[in-house]
C-alpha cells in the first residue's frame, strides 16, 4: 500500500537532494573555474589564462604530483571495478 506523504515532506525531499548535490559539486565547480584565473591570489579574478596548465608541464614537481594522482585514480578505479565484477558474479551463482 502506498502511503500518502504530507505536502511538506514532498516539497522538502527534492530541496534536500538539490542542497546535497550543491554541497558536493559546487566546490569542485569553483575550483575548476578559478584554475583558469590569471591572478596568483585565487580570491581575486584578473582574467582568463591557461598559464597554470602550461606551468604544470614545465614543473617537474607538479608533473610528478599529476602522475601520482593518475596512478592512484587508475588503481582505485581498477580495484573498485574488479570488486564490483566479483560481487555481481557471485550474486548470480
Amino acid at each position: 500500500m502506498v502511503e500518502k506523504r504530507s505536502f511538506f515532506i514532498r516539497m522538502m525531499h527534492p530541496l534536500i537532494v538539490v542542497l546535497g548535490y550543491l554541497f558536493l559539486y559546487l566546490p569542485i565547480a569553483i575550483l575548476v573555474l578559478f584554475s583558469f584565473n590569471d591572478s596568483p591570489v585565487s580570491l581575486v579574478w584578473k582574467g582568463f589564462t591557461l598559464r597554470w596548465y602550461k606551468q604544470l608541464f614545465y614543473s617537474p614537481e607538479l608533473f610528478a604530483a599529476l602522475k601520482t594522482s593518475l596512478i592512484v585514480a587508475l588503481t582505485s578505479t581498477s580495484i573498485a571495478v574488479l570488486l564490483a565484477l566479483f560481487l555481481v558474479m557471485s550474486s548470480h551463482w
